[in-house]
């Protein structure tokens, strides 16, 4: 009875575990570049794109994602380079938003503009505040 026990504990936090590893806590993703093609997915549905525009669409979203990773701190780097990483960050984007314009109608750029605004509102809200004494609990 108790080993049964014991290892039916042992497979259910097994695979609470594997749950766990592809979302972090508050659902949110461990992996950014998991994260990144998840969005891409959501707003490439939210597009409405015709069958054409899917491959240039997402090899577009694949270069920004490919873009922003390479931005990322490695383990051990100084992330003293904010201001820096914005910077690129937001050039990054520009270049995206105008290669998608070439691609995309007014109606579907306007769709693209405002997923973009919600995916920053949204990432600025999950962010701890600093400087004023809150923790971000």
């Amino acid at each position: 009875m108790r080993k049964t026990l014991l290892l039916t504990l042992l497979i259910g936090l097994f695979a609470a575990h594997s749950a766990l590893a592809q979302r972090g806590p508050g659902g949110r993703f461990d992996n950014f570049q998991e994260a990144m093609e998840t969005a891409n997915d959501s707003l490439i549905a939210k597009l409405d794109l015709t069958a054409e525009q899917v491959p240039a669409v997402r090899a577009i979203l694949a270069a920004r994602t490919d873009s922003l990773m390479a931005l990322r701190p490695r383990p051990g780097e100084g992330r003293g380079q904010f201001q820096a990483m914005r910077a690129k960050r937001e050039e990054i984007n520009k270049e995206t938003e105008i290669a998608l314009s070439a691609l995309l109608s007014e109606e579907q750029m306007a769709t693209y503009r405002e997923v973009m605004r919600e995916q920053s509102r949204s990432t600025r809200q999950q962010r701890p505040r600093r400087g004023n004494g809150q923790r971000g609990f």
